[in-house]
């Protein structure tokens, strides 16, 4: 399915990078450059506090330029008319959170992989790399 996003196009995935409460991620592609994203789709009746909310948390990660957290392209509405989360059994999604896309998995995909047994050395890298992240 491809999305008009501000400027250029988007082709969502049907993969599932992440699923909460509140939105899925997939995995998406910048038709124009071919680039890989991530496309956080908000999911639900949109309402004024739900679009306050997902602005605050665009505006905040927008604000942010440091290696260890997440670059956000833009925050695009949606028409609930025409647009939907296709993993949510066609709910009408609110908005997409457009975002880089980070290869390798999440941590708990890591350390499923590795059956939870993880070296100290790597421990230690990725509590770096978090605490980093949280301090900026």
């Amino acid at each position: 399915r491809t999305i008009q996003a501000g400027t250029f196009s988007i082709e969502l995935s049907s993969e599932v990078l992440g699923k909460g409460g509140q939105a899925t991620v997939l995995k998406a592609m910048n038709s124009s450059t071919g680039a890989l994203l991530a496309v956080k789709v908000f999911h639900g009746t949109a309402t004024d506090s739900a679009a306050s909310m997902q602005q605050r948390e665009y505006s905040k990660l927008a604000e942010c330029e440091h290696p260890n957290v997440i670059t956000v392209y833009g925050l695009v509405s949606m028409d609930t008319e025409d647009d939907y989360d296709p993993t949510a059994a066609n709910t009408p999604a609110q908005a997409m959170l457009v975002m880089e896309y980070l290869a390798g998995g999440t941590l708990s995909d890591i350390m499923a992989v590795s059956r939870g047994a993880l070296r100290s050395a790597v421990i230690r890298k990725y509590t770096h790399d978090i605490l980093c992240g949280l301090e900026y």
